[in-house]
C-alpha cells in the first residue's frame, strides 16, 4: 500500500500545498521543515475556536510552555496576538481525556497561517462578499472581525482600499471561481508584502490566474501547473493588469512520524478516488469511500499517520458555511457583570477577554441546580456558545461553573 500511496501522491503532488502545516521559507520556490515532522504526538490544524487554553478541533491545547507562536512566513507571533477564527497548526503531546470528558494536550508548537493579505478592491454588502487582491471572499455570521473592522462592517461602509488579512479556507463549490470563506479578518495597514493562496486556474507564460485574478510570475523562477494549489508572496502596489509575484511555493507534506495522531480541517486539494485524496496537501487514505468527496470540498479528517499517509478513521464533509453553527468555548473569570443587560466580560488566564451575552431562561447552566442568579464577579466559568460577528460577542448556550 505504501508504494501505491507514493505513486498516486507523486501524480497529485502538483496540487499539494499545506494550508497551515508548514513554516515556509518563501524566499525561494520550495520549503523546508515544518510543524508535524517526526514524533508521535498530535498534529491538529484548523481555526481557533476558543480560549482559556487554545482550542482547535475540539482539543484544548495548553500553551504555557511556549514563548511565542510562529508565522508561516518565519517570524514569531506573540501568543497574545492569537485570535478566535485564525487558522493555525498545532504540534502537541498525545491527547488525554480528563474526568469531564474534555480532550487536552500540551502544545509544543503553534504556526499561524493566513489565506489572503492585501487591499479590499470591492464590497457587496447584500451578498456578504468582498474582494481582497481582486479575489472573492465570503463572510458570514461566524466570521470574527477585529475591533478596527467590526464597526465598519456593521455600518457597511469604508472598506475599499483598506489592507486586510483574511484567515479561512478555499471553497470551490460555487463554481469555476473559488471563494475564500473568512473565519477571521483583521486590518493589516502597512504590511510589507501581500499574499494569496489558492488553486491555479490557468497558466499562460508568465501570467498565472488564481480564480479570476492574474498574477505576474516573470520575476520568479519556475511555474505552477493548472490545478496546483499554491501560495504566493505578492508585491504591494498596483494590481492591474496583474499583481507581481515575488515568491511562490507548492508544497507536499509527507514527512510526519509514524504513529502521530492527526486532525486536519481544510480543503481537498487532490483526489485520486473516493478513498485516496489530499487535504491541504496531506495525503489521506480513508477506510472506505467518502460519498460526495470532490476537489475543493471542505472536510474534517481524523486518523493516524502511517506509511506515508493519514489513515483516516473519520472523514466529515462540511458545507461552506456550516462553521456559522459551530459552538466556540471560552474558559475564564467573570467581571463587569450586568444582570439588567444579561452580559459580562470573561477574562482568560492569559488576559484575553470576550463579552458574553446570556439568557436566564434559554442558556443552560451546569452543574444541575445552578442558574443565572449564581453568576457573580470573580466566578470561574466555561462558556459555550455561538459568535455574534455583528457586535463581537459570544452568545452563551451553556455556562458551567468550575
Amino acid at each position: 500500500m505504501q508504494g501505491l500511496m507514493v505513486s498516486w501522491w507523486r501524480r497529485a503532488r502538483g496540487a499539494a500545498l499545506v494550508l497551515v502545516a508548514t513554516v515556509l521559507s518563501i524566499a525561494a520556490c520550495g520549503g523546508g521543515g515544518g510543524v508535524g515532522e517526526g514524533g508521535t504526538g498530535t498534529f491538529v490544524s484548523g481555526p481557533i475556536s476558543g480560549f482559556g487554553s487554545v482550542h482547535v478541533g475540539g482539543i484544548r491545547f495548553d500553551d504555557r510552555r511556549l514563548s511565542a507562536a510562529q508565522s508561516e512566513d518565519g517570524g514569531d507571533v506573540s501568543l497574545a496576538q492569537l485570535q478566535q477564527g485564525m487558522v493555525v497548526a498545532v504540534e502537541a503531546s498525545a491527547v488525554s481525556v480528563d474526568a469531564a470528558g474534555v480532550q487536552r494536550a500540551v502544545a509544543d508548537r503553534i504556526v499561524v497561517a493566513g489565506s489572503l493579505l492585501g487591499p479590499v478592491t470591492d464590497v457587496n454588502w447584500l451578498l456578504r462578499r468582498l474582494r481582497v487582491l481582486g479575489l472573492p471572499v465570503r463572510f458570514n455570521a461566524a466570521t470574527v472581525f477585529d475591533d478596527a473592522l467590526r464597526e465598519q462592517v456593521r455600518q457597511q461602509l469604508g472598506l475599499v482600499g483598506l489592507v486586510v488579512e483574511v484567515w479561512g479556507y478555499v471553497d470551490r463549490s460555487a463554481g469555476d471561481v473559488p471563494e475564500y470563506v473568512a473565519t477571521h479578518m483583521r486590518l493589516a495597514a502597512g504590511a510589507p508584502f501581500y499574499k494569496a493562496r489558492g488553486f491555479v486556474r490557468q497558466v499562460d507564460g508568465d501570467l498565472v490566474r488564481l480564480g479570476d485574478q492574474t498574477f505576474d510570475f516573470s520575476g520568479v523562477p519556475g511555474r505552477p501547473s493548472t490545478g496546483d494549489f499554491v501560495r504566493l508572496r505578492v508585491q504591494p502596489g498596483a494590481g492591474s493588469p496583474a499583481w507581481t509575484v515575488t515568491a511562490w511555493a507548492a508544497i507536499e507534506r509527507t514527512s510526519f512520524g509514524d504513529g502521530r495522531r492527526l486532525e486536519v480541517e481544510g480543503t481537498v486539494t487532490a483526489v485520486v478516488d473516493a478513498r485516496n485524496f489530499a487535504v491541504d496537501g496531506v495525503p489521506v487514505v480513508a477506510a472506505q469511500g467518502v460519498a460526495g468527496l470532490a476537489l475543493g470540498s471542505y472536510v474534517e479528517v481524523e486518523g493516524t499517520w502511517r506509511a506515508g499517509a493519514l489513515r483516516a478513521d473519520s472523514v466529515e464533509i462540511e458545507s461552506g458555511d456550516e462553521s456559522q453553527d459551530r459552538e466556540i468555548e471560552w474558559e475564564g473569570v467573570v467581571s463587569g457583570l450586568n444582570v439588567s443587560l444579561n452580559r459580562f466580560t470573561l477574562t482568560t488566564a492569559g488576559g484575553r477577554q470576550v463579552t458574553v451575552a446570556y439568557n436566564p431562561t434559554t442558556t443552560r447552566f451546569e452543574p444541575s441546580g445552578t442558574s443565572a442568579s449564581d453568576l457573580s464577579n470573580g466566578a470561574a466559568l466555561e462558556v459555550k456558545g455561538l459568535w455574534n460577528a455583528q457586535i463581537g460577542e459570544l452568545r452563551a448556550t451553556e455556562i458551567e461553573f468550575e
